[in-house]
């Protein structure tokens, strides 16, 4: 287990140094890097970009954070000292963030703006979220009710330091659960987001109640671009999941704008390409709660959209 200050991380060098693109992938709470393994390597292979794979403080194979303490800023620290190990802190960044990670993206964004070229969000946090809509402002409130119970802990002596390493551990990952759904992200990140012309793709899941679409939100003005997802097949029937009514037209306009998108031609493309910043690009999967979308990312297949990765626009920027 890693205990430096970068925590374990896994870099893929590209097949085309020259594509000048750099992905960070960023994993969920209680994941690692490992769910983002096939989605980066088919993005090496095929188009050539450079990616970094970490593992958070308290994950995988990283061990503790240096403090005493564990929240979404010390995850954006340990990505910094990663980036600055290997001489990238420079470069210009795509960040694709899974739910928790996508939070520690946003946050990046906000500390490091101009290394920041696009963001990729997948069943990402960082938005409230209503209680009777989400499950995750309930599971927040009992963590931090289990926080206080774990703070009133008395630091025993006959403690073993192996006892004392994971009761520490504890307490970290709870403080960072606690933090979900917005994980001390500014509600006002979308409005900032699109001022700041970055572009913005979100894949969400239709039966996720952690962290749910909020697509209006997110979108902040943009227009809202729906994109076939490439997914093998649906992994929940609507027999055994039923969509609610808003769920199903959100589904059926999306598949209809997925066949416009299909049908487009490359002028149309191209226009789409020059006009990223005010589109909110989105992936919509119907049958997938959130623990399907964080353990079965690979499924969706997204290396087959470049365009969600680059476009020409960005290109002549870098």
């Amino acid at each position: 287990m890693s205990t430096h200050p970068a925590g374990f991380y896994r870099t893929i060098i590209g097949s085309e140094p020259r594509s000048g693109i750099t992905i960070v992938f960023l994993h969920g709470f209680l994941q690692q890097h490992s769910c983002w393994r096939d989605t980066a390597q088919a993005l090496s292979d095929i188009h050539g970009h450079d990616a970094l794979l970490l593992d958070f403080y308290y994950h995988g194979a990283s061990g503790p954070a240096p403090g005493s303490t564990l929240g979404p800023q010390d995850l954006v620290r340990q990505l910094r000292a990663a980036l600055e190990e290997l001489g990238w802190q420079h470069r210009r960044l795509v960040l694709a963030g899974l739910s928790l990670g996508g939070a520690v993206a946003l946050h990046y964004w906000l500390a490091y703006p101009e290394t920041v070229s696009r963001l990729v969000l997948v069943g990402s946090g960082g938005l409230s979220e209503r209680r009777e809509c989400s499950l995750s402002p309930h599971l927040s409130w009992l963590t931090r009710l289990g926080l206080q119970y774990l703070k009133a802990l008395p630091r025993a002596e006959w403690m073993s330091h192996p006892l004392r390493d994971s009761l520490h551990e504890v307490r970290c990952r709870a403080t960072l659960a606690a933090a979900a759904p917005e994980y001390g992200v500014p509600q006002d990140i979308p409005e900032w987001l699109r001022e700041a012309n970055v572009p913005l793709s979100l894949v969400v899941g239709g039966l996720d109640v952690m962290h749910t679409p909020q697509l209006k939100r997110w979108a902040a003005g943009r227009t809202i671009q729906f994109l076939p997802s490439n997914a093998d097949r649906p992994l929940r029937t609507a027999s055994t999941a039923p969509l609610s009514v808003q769920d199903s037209l959100t589904y059926f306009y999306a598949k209809r704008e997925g066949e416009r998108f299909k049908q487009s031609s490359n002028a149309a493309l191209e226009q789409l390409h020059q006009q990223e910043s005010n589109v909110l690009r989105v992936i919509y999967t119907p049958y997938m709660d959130h623990v399907l979308l964080c353990h079965s990312i690979a499924s969706l297949k997204l290396w087959k959209i470049p365009h969600l990765w680059t476009s020409r626009e960005l290109d002549s920027r870098l």
